[in-house]
């Protein structure tokens, strides 16, 4: 079976990665690697706090937080046109990453700020070539889109 990873974005609510991922669980998915895209505010560290105690239970599950960088220095919030070109750029290395090794996909885009969801299915839909969209499900809970990328065959 090909690996599977989620990739979600995160802000002040860490519950909302933990939400998708046991939603993805209860469809069958086998995640055996979660990465998490974050700016680096205070509000967001206290919630990556708390998703890596939650994270370190669920082991075998390889956990991953990619704080975004701009000129050498994190960012602490998606504001300004910089730190959105450093979200699109950190967004799309990491799913084009996962995808090159073979990995299935799954982008979670309901934490963290609006602009961060466009910039995560930019991401998404920029890189869906040679793969192919095939689950996408409402995360009725967290309101936003999930969507699964699978290498075809």
């Amino acid at each position: 079976m090909t690996d599977q990873t989620l990739i979600a974005t995160v802000g002040s609510e860490p519950q909302v990665v933990t939400l998708v991922l046991d939603l993805l669980f209860d469809k069958g998915y086998p995640i055996t690697k979660v990465m998490v895209v974050h700016t680096c505010g205070k509000d967001v560290r206290d919630a990556l706090k708390a998703l890596s105690v939650e994270m370190g239970a669920l082991q075998p599950i390889s956990f991953e937080k990619i704080g975004v960088i701009h000129e050498h220095r994190p960012v602490t919030d998606n504001l300004t046109h910089e730190d959105a070109g450093a979200f699109l750029r950190t967004i799309y290395q990491v799913v084009l990453k996962e995808k090159r090794a073979g990995r299935v996909v799954h982008l979670s885009i309901a934490g963290g700020r609006k602009t961060m969801a466009v910039y995560g299915m930019v991401a998404a839909q920029s890189q869906n070539q040679p793969g192919a969209c095939t689950s996408a499900f409402a995360a009725l809970k967290a309101s936003r889109l999930t969507c699964s990328f699978e290498q075809r065959r």
